[in-house]
């Protein structure tokens, strides 16, 4: 896996095309995956040290979190 600047946080899978079923299936405290701007996060072990903490993470596990800004 990939890593981020802060170490815990990682790409789901390095050059791997995920369908959004997949990731759907990854929506549980200890196996968080998160989609923003195309991209899976694999956030289970970095979810208790989100600023917001974990719950807030919760809502979005399995989710696509990105945010559209219509200007």
């Amino acid at each position: 896996m990939g890593k981020e600047a802060n170490g815990d946080v990682s790409m789901a899978k390095e050059s791997k095309c995920y369908t959004v079923e997949e990731v759907k299936l990854h929506n549980k405290r200890d196996d968080n995956w998160l989609m923003i701007n195309g991209k899976v996060y694999d956030l289970s072990r970095w979810a208790k040290k989100h600023p917001g903490g974990a719950k807030i993470l919760g809502h979005y596990a399995g989710e696509d979190a990105t945010v559209c800004v219509f200007l």
